[in-house]
């Protein structure tokens, strides 16, 4: 499973811009890592900032599972790919927390999510 999430993110970073969301948002990231796990894309079931991904288009759960789209509330919120966890926190990969565009990989305290959408 580990390596298998390993390449789909490896092509997203390859195919990067294949998206209907904003270029260098997380959004637009985790939506290309969508495309190429399932093969089709978020956008229109689901539109706009990362907080309006928990419309119940897409199954959700409270608790996370490595490759889960981890869900931030607030405005706008934040999109994340889950990676692992412990009690406290989650490891996620996603872009465009730490400085717009980046790809980077770091924990979020688990209190933080709202929600994990299961693609």
């Amino acid at each position: 499973m580990l390596l298998k999430l390993i390449l789909h993110i490896l092509l997203v970073a390859i195919n990067l811009g294949n998206t209907k969301f904003p270029e260098g948002q997380c959004t637009s990231f985790v939506e290309q890592y969508y495309i190429i796990r399932k093969a089709r894309q978020i956008y229109p079931l689901i539109t706009g900032n990362a907080s309006n991904w928990v419309s119940g288009k897409i199954p959700m759960s409270t608790k996370p599972s490595m490759g889960d789209i981890a869900v931030q509330l607030g405005h706008p919120g934040h999109v994340s790919i889950v990676l692992g966890w412990d009690k406290k926190d989650i490891l996620v990969l996603d872009r465009n927390w730490t400085r717009r565009g980046k790809i980077d990989i770091h924990k979020i305290p688990r209190i933080a999510i709202y929600k994990y959408l299961t693609p």
